[in-house]
């Protein structure tokens, strides 16, 4: 028994060596497959720092916002912890690879959707654009990796400062010199000369030993006297607010007093002759610091990163104003927006942006947009992660007016229709208002269709997808255009009341959609229509696609539809092929998120160029329509008085809501 325990011992010690032999070229051979060879990149690679490390783990140093034990009533919420200092240790750098031979104009064709499937795309665009950063700014030290919370500074350099030599910036509630700060790269990596205002002393202090900017240990504002900081105790890196002179710090917080000044007196100071890139964070205070800009647009400020949080702000606060002085937004970065200069060059000759496709940006998506109307899994991934490059929309030029073409303006136009035009045309002088509530209308034609006709000369083409109960007439954004201009167009209402009088009084062609909304290509469900067109009956064999409508119009020069139905049509496949609008008018409340539609259109190659009490306009991405010089509704508008109503209500003086409300033209 002893010789045979010691014969099968040994048998199965053989055996163990054979298949441990086995083993090892098996495990070569999968770790060749999977882990990424010498010199390729990863699509993580190519990811802004914070969402690197995200894939495993959410870093510690980016944790959500802290919010005090006591919070001032309208003052935003700290947004640096303790935990903002504990970076991760180890971070890949983005690996080296060879620039793309392809010119800016030579594009690819685009992706099939995907989502995640076209990230490599992604990553290999992101990598070439961070190859060539790298390159002319000779940059090697392994440090230099982007530190903004929500990528800003990734998306800006990286879309249209990583050429700019020589820049400079200035970053006003700068905070902590470098975590999550919208400036250190531009600093420290691309030798960027700037001014950082922080009002915090001992924040001031790390500013001056660590960055090469001038730093002004202050506050902007219309105030120019010394106002009061409150900062939570205990810890120097959470974001303090300001409030009055007079005003009582709460529990948990101290106070210090902080001299203010003009953003414009402070450019004028120091010499400043164009802004490239600024930074705009000073927790609740947007609308004094906005208010003190230079009026007259000198000097530039070719980006803007604010940050605009719905819920704690309402964001028309902040975004007319920058609107109203030279600027679009171009697109929401989660609690921030991205504003550019409207003559940026760039906006519009950039044929494709690079946008944040990663999980933290994916899970902000998918809450955001499932919370509304409980939308579609498919139809939310469609139509925000979904990685889409800019609609090749024609370089187009200013229109020649052909000679036997009158060059009258289409108020002059309308005036001569009939009474009710005449009417129309001559209030909107005074009240900047024709059919729609709040200017949507006046505003678009105002600014893009200046002649009355569409961007090929010829009375132009409409779509509006009415809600139900939405009037035919006035409060239409499109009865003035149909009416007293002869546009052509599709109406499109939901119910057969509504489709009799619509067809009564309206020339569109009237098409009656479902009670329920559609799900566009996302499949027929029992009782739920697949698209806007179907029967009278409501039923869901009678539906059909809405681009089997738009099927004989190449181009759409007016698209206006309410916010619940906006996705669905912005969702279509078709839509990037040929189903082009060239302003989106979406009617909505303006306690709804504006970020639900600004991040899809801005995937699309859209920018938001007014917003008139939660109604938004977007416009593409051409030169010429940022180009324009644009006008903004009156003070005796709806929309005016609607804003200085809310600007009284968030506390503001008389002299700066003059200034915020005051249109520089």
């Amino acid at each position: 028994s002893v010789v045979l325990g010691m014969a099968n011992s040994a048998t199965t010690n053989v055996a163990w060596a054979i298949i441990l032999c086995m083993s090892v070229p098996l495990l070569y051979f999968l770790a060749q497959s999977v882990l990424p060879r010498t010199g390729s990149t990863s699509f993580l690679d190519v990811l802004p720092l914070e969402d690197r490390a995200e894939s495993n783990a959410r870093p510690a140093w980016s944790v959500k916002k802290q919010t005090p034990a006591t919070p001032r009533k309208e003052g935003k919420p700290p947004k640096r912890t303790k935990q903002a200092l504990e970076k991760p240790t180890e971070i890949s750098q983005p690996a080296e690879q060879p620039p793309s031979s392809a010119a800016d104009d030579e594009e690819e064709d685009p992706p099939p959707h995907g989502g995640q499937k076209n990230a490599p795309l992604q990553a290999r665009l992101a990598s070439v654009a961070l190859q060539n950063l790298k390159q002319k700014f000779n940059i090697k030290d392994p440090a230099c990796s982007f530190q903004s919370q929500h990528n800003q500074d990734w998306f800006a350099i990286l879309n249209f400062l990583g050429t700019v030599k020589n820049g400079f910036y200035v970053d006003v509630g700068a905070n902590h010199f470098q975590i999550i700060s919208n400036t250190w790269y531009l600093d420290k990596c691309m030798g960027w000369k700037g001014i950082c205002v922080e009002p915090n002393p001992k924040l001031a202090k790390l500013l001056v030993k660590n960055r090469g900017c001038k730093v002004f240990n202050g506050c902007i504002s219309t105030y120019a006297a010394n106002l009061t900081l409150f900062v939570p105790m205990g810890d120097v890196h959470v974001a303090g607010h300001i409030g009055a002179a007079d005003a009582k710090a709460a529990k948990g917080e101290q106070t210090v007093s902080v001299p203010c000044k003009s953003l414009d007196a402070l450019l004028k100071e120091e010499g400043v002759d164009h802004v490239h890139f600024m930074s705009l964070d000073v927790e609740g205070h947007e609308p004094n610091a906005i208010a003190s800009f230079p009026t007259s647009n000198t000097p530039p400020i070719d980006m803007l990163s604010i940050e605009i949080s719905t819920g704690r702000i309402q964001r028309a606060l902040s975004q007319y104003p920058l609107l109203t002085r030279g600027m679009v937004s171009l697109t929401p970065l989660i609690g921030d927006a991205i504003m550019v200069r409207r003559g940026f060059t760039p906006l519009h000759t950039k044929s494709r942006l690079l946008f944040p496709y990663t999980p933290y940006y994916e899970n902000w998506w998918n809450r955001l947009c499932r919370q509304f109307e409980s939308m579609p899994v498919k139809l939310c991934k469609r139509i925000g992660l979904d990685f889409v490059s800019k609609p090749r929309f024609k370089r187009d030029k200013d229109p020649v007016e052909p000679a036997q073409r009158s060059t009258e303006s289409y108020l002059e136009v309308a005036m001569r229709k009939d009474n009710e035009c005449l009417q129309m045309a001559e209030q909107s002088i005074y009240t900047s208002t024709l059919s729609s509530k709040y200017s949507q209308d006046w505003f678009t034609l105002t600014n893009f269709f200046k002649r009355g006709v569409g961007v090929d000369g010829e009375p132009g083409f409409f779509v509006e997808v009415a809600k139900p109960g939405d009037p035919w007439g006035a409060g239409s954004n499109t009865w003035f255009l149909e009416h007293c201009l002869g546009w052509r167009g599709v109406c499109i209402v939901f119910d057969p009341q509504q489709a009799e009088e619509w067809s009564q009084n309206r020339k569109c062609e009237v098409w009656v959609g479902c009670h329920q909304r559609h799900c566009l290509e996302l499949g027929c469900m029992p009782n739920t229509c697949k698209s806007l067109r179907c029967g009278q009956s409501n039923d869901t064999s009678d539906c059909h696609d809405l681009s089997n409508l738009l099927q004989p119009f190449s181009h759409v020069d007016v698209l206006s539809a309410d916010v619940m139905y906006l996705p669905y049509i912005v969702g279509m496949q078709e839509w990037e092929e040929t189903r082009k609008a060239t302003v989106i008018i979406q009617n909505g409340d303006p306690r709804t998120n504006y970020k639900l539609m600004h991040w899809p259109l801005s995937l699309r190659g859209y920018a938001l160029a007014a917003t008139n009490v939660g109604n938004d306009v977007f416009i593409q991405r051409t030169r010429r329509l940022l180009r324009r010089k644009m006008e903004f509704p009156t003070s005796n508008s709806t929309t005016v008085k609607w804003l200085v109503h809310e600007l009284k209500n968030y506390g503001l003086a008389p002299d700066v809501i003059d200034s915020l409300v005051a249109n520089p033209r």
